[in-house]
């Protein structure tokens, strides 16, 4: 997990809470660590982030991880 927001504990319990079912977008991926707890309740996570290094980074971060998508981009296109 990271040291922000989302290491801590109380955080990541209300993440998976809010998660819990439902198709979530997130917008900013950045190495993949909010994606993937996202994943653990979500019924489904489609996650975007423009930066090509972070997305590599990512990309390994999530292998095997079925639900989620990780797409390359930006609010351009």
């Amino acid at each position: 997990m990271t040291r922000g927001a989302t290491a801590i504990p109380e955080v990541q319990a209300l993440v998976r809470a809010l998660a819990a079912g439902r198709d979530v977008a997130e917008l900013g991926a950045a190495f993949g660590e909010t994606a993937a707890l996202l994943a653990e309740t979500a019924r489904s996570v489609v996650t975007v982030e423009a930066d090509p290094e972070r997305v590599a980074v990512a990309r390994e971060r999530l292998r095997g991880v079925a639900k989620v998508e990780l797409l390359e981009g930006d609010r351009r296109g």
